[in-house]
């Protein structure tokens, strides 16, 4: 009975590493000094779930917003760490030029933003 049990606990775990996360593809990136790095041939596809995954290689915390092409703020990552990793799903439901930025004290207003696009 034990052996069952135990073979039982092995493929739910088994199992649990191969159910699908519920996104399309993982988008890495990284903040620094006022600038986000990595984005800049990220393309997305209109109906797409896209996790961000922001890594904070700068001295201060960052984070990650997302204003889809109408103007609404989508959500994002929140204040990340210094070298800590922040992470977001987003589903890309409109085409046209999205824009990201960063809203922590004044990073803003050090340029820290950015646009991608989705068709």
């Amino acid at each position: 009975m034990k052996v069952a049990a135990a073979v039982a606990v092995a493929l739910a775990l088994a199992l649990t590493g191969c159910m699908d996360d519920g996104v399309d593809r993982t988008v890495p990136l990284e903040s620094h000094d006022y600038a986000y790095g990595g984005l800049g041939t990220f393309t997305g596809v209109v109906g797409e779930k896209v996790e961000f995954e922001m890594t904070n290689n700068g001295p201060a915390p960052h984070e990650f917003v997302v204003i889809d092409p109408e103007g609404m703020t989508m959500g994002g990552i929140g204040p990340t760490a210094p070298q800590a990793v922040g992470r977001k799903k987003l589903s890309l439901k409109k085409p046209g030029t999205y824009t990201f930025a960063c809203f922590v004290d004044d990073h803003l207003w050090r340029d820290m933003k950015g646009t991608f696009e989705v068709r």
